[in-house]
């Protein structure tokens, strides 16, 4: 494990015969201000050298293990913490339901809370994972370092038969994916009231799989500004999502809806199908033999033999 700069107050007080230290968690939303939580029993406020934020108590968290490597390997790690009624003393179930921890940032601090608190030394820093909640009582938040930050954005790619574009629409894409959503309202509602229903609008397609794969985003209701996955589309205007919703869908609900990229050269919704050829980031022509021997992602899915390419045109 890599050495750590301990400031020569922090090193000092480490040497003592009894320390006064705690762990502070800063966490900066995309948007949105920073705060704080100690694993101490009171608020400790502490100016890092960015900002002055009080880190609270009232929830407080508690530090798992940090699984860590030699190899570049993402160091994964886990903190507890209740979850909290106000977004002034910590995680909220609504926020995290809102996906505001998506991308945040986070740094672990060892502190000497002691007036005034100073700063040790930073224990650990990158980005939250996934946020897993039980009951609406407890939260754990997933660690993930700049390591993987690293691996995201490195512009060293693996071949791939199909398109390596992060999102349908994006940067490299580049396709004008707004120009594919068309409104439209909830008339029925099945069996499955958090993922299937019928769906109508003057600029809805009523084409068998016109919207698979397709993201329906939800203007009313209690699923409002919530976006999901449509996993089948029938003629009739039925949909199918490929995860329930938050709250059961209502006939009284207007949303929006598109189709997606399968990420294919040819074929249902490919990028044959946008016209966007041009953009596309993979090898399509790699033999699929090769591209499963060489481990290439999407070289197991075509439908063609060993040793043929994945595309004929």
């Amino acid at each position: 494990m890599s050495g750590r700069a301990i400031s020569t107050a922090g090193a000092a007080h480490l040497k003592q015969a009894a320390t006064k230290t705690c762990r502070c968690w800063k966490i900066t939303r995309v948007g949105m201000p920073a705060f704080g939580l100690t694993s101490l029993d009171r608020d400790v406020e502490l100016n890092d050298g960015f900002s002055t934020i009080t880190y609270k108590a009232h929830r407080g968290f508690t530090p798992y293990a940090t699984v860590a490597g030699a190899d570049l390997s993402v160091d994964n790690s886990e903190m507890q913490t209740l979850i909290a009624e106000f977004e002034m003393d910590g995680i909220t179930l609504e926020a995290i339901h809102r996906g505001d921890y998506d991308d945040a940032s986070y740094v672990e601090y060892l502190v000497c809370y002691e007036e005034p608190a100073y700063v040790i030394a930073m224990l650990s820093s990158g980005r939250l994972g996934k946020v897993r909640q039980i009951d609406g009582i407890e939260c754990f938040p997933e660690l993930r370092s700049l390591s993987q930050i690293l691996k995201q954005k490195s512009i060293i790619e693996k071949g791939s038969n199909s398109c390596r574009v992060l999102a349908f629409g994006d940067e490299r894409c580049k396709y004008d994916v707004d120009s594919e959503w068309v409104a439209g309202s909830v008339t029925a509602v099945g069996a499955e009231v958090d993922r299937t229903f019928t769906i109508s609008g003057s600029g809805v397609e009523m084409v068998e799989d016109y919207y698979r794969p397709g993201l329906v985003k939800f203007t009313t209701g209690d699923n409002a500004g919530r976006s999901y996955e449509v996993e089948a589309y029938t003629a009739a205007g039925v949909v199918t999502l490929a995860i329930p919703t938050e709250a059961p869908i209502s006939e009284t609900d207007e949303m929006e809806i598109r189709r997606d990229c399968t990420r294919q050269w040819s074929g249902h919704n490919s990028c044959e199908t946008y016209g966007n050829r041009p953009n596309f980031r993979g090898e399509p022509w790699r033999p699929v033999a090769d591209s499963v021997a060489d481990g290439t992602p999407g070289g197991g899915s075509s439908v063609f033999g060993g040793g043929v390419s994945q595309q004929d045109e």
